[in-house]
């Protein structure tokens, strides 16, 4: 009996690591704690079988996701009036539904998306009004669908872009007040 409780037990751990190492669905952080947790509770995850939403006045940094890899639905950043850049996605190459950064009132670089190759629905630019320029998107080369840069009242130029060759939809650049070329 107890050679048939340890076989359980070795099969539930050799499972839980192999096949339980993120969490399933659509995952929400409102605060730096649960992003730092993230990590700590899924150091093995860098699949994302769900999309990210994190918003919140706490959250200076991503470092929490930093070995994830690929999302396979949507990853928005929003209201993070103390986040300045993206590090902590540095191993992030590909969304495979919508990136969506808004309201982020002193997010002033995209770096930490160095790595992002490939976005298959929409990329949102909208009202983060630091944000001067697309510097750290230089792998960033399919669009899947439309990319939308709106009222980023910093935003001086879109370098940064250089390896994107293909958008499957429509270029929409309004009302970034600081945009000379």
């Amino acid at each position: 009996m107890n050679m048939r409780a340890l076989l359980l037990f070795w099969f539930l751990l050799v499972g839980g690591v192999c096949f339980g190492q993120c969490p399933s669905g659509n995952l929400e952080f409102t605060t730096q704690v649960e992003i730092d947790n993230f990590l700590i509770e899924y150091p093995n995850c860098t699949e994302l079988s769900g999309g990210i939403a994190i918003g919140g006045s706490d959250i200076v940094n991503l470092l929490g996701f930093q070995n994830i890899t690929s999302i396979s639905d949507n990853l928005y950043i929003t209201d993070c009036d103390n986040l300045i850049n993206l590090s902590g996605l540095d191993n992030l190459t590909s969304i495979f539904g919508n990136l969506g950064i808004f309201d982020n009132g002193n997010l002033t670089t995209l770096s930490g998306l160095e790595a992002l190759t490939n976005i298959a629905e929409d990329f949102s630019l909208r009202r983060n009004e630091e944000l001067n320029s697309l510097s750290g998107l230089s792998a960033l080369t399919t669009l899947g669908e439309n990319f939308l840069i709106d009222r980023n009242s910093s935003m001086i130029n879109l370098s940064g872009m250089e390896s994107l060759t293909t958008i499957d939809g429509t270029l929409r650049i309004d009302d970034n007040e600081s945009l000379t070329d």
